[in-house]
């Protein structure tokens, strides 16, 4: 969820990109495919982090 949480800190998409060692291209899907609402819900809900990286095919990297 690294790209999740630098996109929402204001961090540009090539950048982002550059640390975690991707493409602006894959950054940008990454962040259009999250939906923060629904984030919080699943998480209201009890599912953790792994599992909602998984639900919306979101890399993590550590």
């Amino acid at each position: 969820m690294v790209i999740t949480r630098l996109s929402r800190l204001d961090w540009a998409q090539e950048l982002i990109a550059h640390v975690v060692g991707t493409s602006q291209g894959r950054v940008a899907q990454i962040i259009n495919n999250t939906n923060f609402g629904k984030i919080n819900n699943l998480l209201s809900r009890g599912r953790d982090m792994s599992y909602i990286a998984g639900h919306y095919q979101i890399i993590i990297y550590a």
